[in-house]
């Protein structure tokens, strides 16, 4: 038996999935990305440094804060630069509301629809909507606030290796902080509303499968980090930044424009807001601790349904901190001093973007790029991705014997809770 949905709704960019089932019950899942394939390693080659983060941020729309940091962050390693604690607290801050602003996305467009059992967000009743239109000012102050920073709200202008070019002063930032604490309450409520509607329709129950897997992130001791720490695997933290790459492997397949990425012992794994909270949860915040009380969300969780509501869970966790670094905000000095070097310099720069970790790596000879590698962290789940609903299939078929209608669109339900974005998960691949 063959089944395949040729394009998944409601995901970044086009792909779809294709299940077969031998007589013997086996099951093969494909996850098969079609978009175009993007050169962005290799047009980078020849670049000087400091045009860099600004190129790479173009990689994604939605993730273009999260490229622009990386990028920055792995040139900053490179050239060994020191960066003054401001500027770092800014990149995090920079992180953390890109985060806020995908999740909210990812949770009213993507997801929300298949939760309250819609084709789409036009569908919701009344009520919905209007808490829809919450977290949707909310995502507007978000962008604003980038916005002020770097100057758009994506594809930001001022950031380079040794900091930024500029920074607003703190008149123009002073107001954001008293926002966004309004807006606390709201989110707490929602996820009642959020758990009751869990509970009645079922959904997590349909889509589960009894598994363990492999999670990765950042781990911090002292916070909930998006910007600083080792990479921790199943809540061991044991990579370094320059160690991460020799402890997973990428691979190419011939049905995909993606690549693929293992663990070195050719296990898959899977990175996100869900592994997030799984290597993380003793630095969470009291509210986002609420929250996760609230939607019942025992940890560690290994089901992909789960990081939906584990994004929830971190917007409330990264709001509290991103008040607290805009009323720490210091926007002097902006940068520092650099003189270009005529050597060769290798760097490596891993921080959390909103899908998981990202990975940017560069050769630096005479201020210009000799070597660029990007791992994205949709190609980190994708074999994770294949395997959940390989597990999947395996249990409906054990039941009824066929893959209906309903099976298919849980498929599609499956996919979306891992928020693929598919424009990052493509790029050069080798001839």
């Amino acid at each position: 038996m063959k089944v395949e949905i040729k394009e998944i709704p409601r995901i970044e960019g086009h792909g779809g999935i294709e299940v077969n089932v031998t007589s013997t019950g086996d099951v093969k899942v494909l996850f098969k990305v079609t978009e175009g394939i993007r050169l962005f390693e290799s047009f980078v080659k020849g670049t000087d440094v400091s045009d860099v983060p600004m190129l790479t941020s173009r990689i994604c729309g939605l993730c273009s804060v999260a490229h622009i940091i990386a990028s920055a962050k792995a040139l900053s390693n490179a050239l060994k630069i020191d960066l003054p604690e401001n500027i770092t607290m800014v990149r995090s801050l920079l992180l953390q509301l890109n985060t806020i602003d995908s999740h909210l996305i990812h949770i009213i467009f993507l997801s929300l629809p298949d939760i309250v059992n819609t084709q789409s967000f036009l569908e919701f009743q009344p009520l919905m909507k209007q808490h829809v239109l919450e977290l949707i000012r909310m995502r507007d102050l978000v962008r604003r606030i980038v916005k002020t920073l770097i100057g758009n709200s994506i594809h930001g202008r001022n950031v380079v290796p040794w900091g930024f070019t500029w920074l607003p002063p703190r008149k123009d930032i002073e107001n954001y902080s008293e926002q966004l604490e309004k807006t606390k309450d709201y989110l707490k409520n929602f996820a009642y509303t959020l758990s009751e509607i869990i509970e009645k329709k079922g959904i997590r129950e349909r889509l589960y499968v009894d598994r363990k897997a492999n999670y990765m992130s950042l781990y911090n001791k002292e916070c909930y980090s998006l910007y600083h720490g080792l990479i921790a695997l199943n809540n061991n933290p044991i990579f370094t930044e320059n160690n991460l790459i020799k402890g997973i492997k990428e691979i190419s397949v011939s049905y995909s424009t993606a690549k693929k990425t293992l663990l070195s012992n050719n296990e898959p794994y899977f990175v996100g807001a869900l592994a997030r909270l799984n290597n993380n949860s003793k630095n969470l915040s009291k509210e986002a601790l609420e929250a996760l009380d609230i939607l019942n969300l025992n940890l560690p969780s290994y089901s992909p349904f789960d990081n939906i509501l584990a994004q929830y869970i971190e917007v409330i966790q990264l709001l509290s901190s991103s008040i607290e670094l805009l009323e720490r905000y210091e926007p002097r000095p902006y940068s520092v001093e650099y003189k270009i070097k005529d050597d060769v310099f290798h760097g490596i720069g891993v921080v959390e973007a909103p899908r998981g970790v990202l990975i940017h790596e560069y050769t630096i000879e005479n201020n210009k790029v000799k070597y660029a590698n990007i791992i994205t962290p949709t190609v980190q789940f994708i074999s994770d991705l294949e395997e959940y609903i390989s597990m999947y299939v395996k249990k409906v078929i054990s039941i009824s014997s066929t893959i209906n209608e309903d099976v298919l669109h849980n498929i599609e339900a499956i996919v979306r809770s891992y928020d693929p974005c598919l424009s990052c998960s493509v790029h050069y691949i080798p001839i």
